[in-house]
């Protein structure tokens, strides 16, 4: 195996991922450069530990158990990982896993490409559709509660012509005007709020 290395490093090292090579029993023979900005771990410490090192311990049942079996017996592994960093932060990664044979022996080979970024950007994607369709539900109410209340403030201001010797009758009108007021006064600023851009 060491021979097999020595002559093959170079090609593991050019790949633009980070690359992994264990035996059958999931044992990382190799990890170039690139596995240590994803992981935490410089190579030769990954090297020598088995690749459950990099699985979450909830995964650790059925999750890694198929993935070593879609490796070993069809055509690998192809999707989505969430795995674990040496300080023990999760990172998700897109994973790729093949396996061949040399000579007798059988390796498995794990690509991996970073993909937190994607999934940070997806959820501020969802984040700020949310936001919008808020936006619009709180438009559409504004503008059904603006009507009515344009309408009472135009009714009190009539009655206050037809009735305007009577002090209470003016007290009463002055006050729904008042009140009028303050509701658009409140529409006003949940509409300003609406219409406040996300940050970018």
């Amino acid at each position: 195996m060491a021979e097999i290395l020595k002559n093959r490093q170079f090609l593991f090292d050019l790949i633009q991922t980070a690359f992994l090579l264990t035996d059958t029993h999931s044992k990382i023979l190799y990890a170039n450069q690139l596995a240590e900005p994803f992981f935490g771990y410089p190579p030769k410490e990954l090297e020598g530990q088995r690749i459950r090192v990099l699985f979450l311990e909830e995964d650790l049942i059925y999750f890694l158990p198929n993935i070593l079996y879609l490796t070993l017996f069809k055509k690998g592994f192809d999707g989505e990982a969430l795995l674990r960093r040496k300080d023990g932060k999760r990172i998700f990664v897109h994973l790729l896993t093949a396996s061949f044979k040399e000579g007798e022996e059988v390796f498995f080979t794990f690509a991996l490409q970073e993909i937190q970024r994607l999934k940070d950007l997806e959820r501020e994607k969802a984040e700020m559709e949310h936001w919008a369709s808020l936006g619009r539900i709180v438009e559409g109410i504004a503008h059904q509660f603006r009507n009515p209340v344009a309408s009472i403030g135009g009714y009190a201001n009539r009655l206050l012509k037809v009735f305007p010797s009577s002090p209470k009758a003016q007290s009463y009108v002055s006050q729904i005007m008042e009140e009028t007021g303050r509701l658009e006064a409140i529409l006003q600023r949940v509409e300003e709020y609406v219409q406040i851009p996300r940050p970018a």
